[in-house]
């Protein structure tokens, strides 16, 4: 096979972003070893691809990234390990002795309700509606209502006799 033709055919960019199997990885690299313009195009395909990455990064709020290395210089990280079983084990240490745990803050914006709760929450909501309509039907029926008793009531007025008219 031609480097070319290797090179073309879209090995080295999948290699460059891990999607290849073991023997495909092997493969390009007995290719890099033996044909050093592979080897050129290959480093030129990984300079291009992190400065595309990098160019749609955006990052992390400085708080943040501090609070990261900190954490992480603090705490090893531990392989997992199957089957883990906790425990639980109460102390009387005080939350600032605790270094095994982490502090997080929830910010959730959703109301969390008992399942329970839902069908009385559903049924207020729809009694709600029920009542705004019925609660705008009388309005405007008062409303209309009164209407018709001041046109009566002009109406009487003009066609009442005067008095002291014969």
């Amino acid at each position: 096979m031609k480097t070319e033709d290797y090179i073309s055919s879209g090995l080295l960019e999948a290699y460059v972003l891990g999607l290849v199997s073991d023997q495909d990885k092997r493969e390009v690299e007995h290719m890099v070893a033996t044909h050093p313009e592979i080897g050129l195009y290959l480093d030129k395909l990984e300079v291009k691809l992190e400065s595309q990455f990098l160019q749609g990064a955006v990052p992390p709020p400085p708080a943040l990234r501090e609070r990261i290395e900190l954490r992480a210089t603090q705490q090893e990280v531990k392989p997992y390990e199957a089957p883990y079983q906790h425990q639980y084990q109460p102390t009387d240490e005080p939350a600032a002795d605790r270094s095994g745990y982490v502090d997080v803050q929830v910010s959730n914006t959703h109301i969390q309700v008992h399942k329970y709760w839902r069908p009385a929450f559903i049924a207020v909501f729809i009694l709600s509606k029920i009542f705004l309509v019925f609660g705008l039907y009388y309005y405007f029926k008062a409303q209309t209502q009164e209407q018709e008793i001041n046109r009566l009531t002009k109406q009487v007025h003009q066609t009442a006799p005067r008095a002291g008219t014969p």
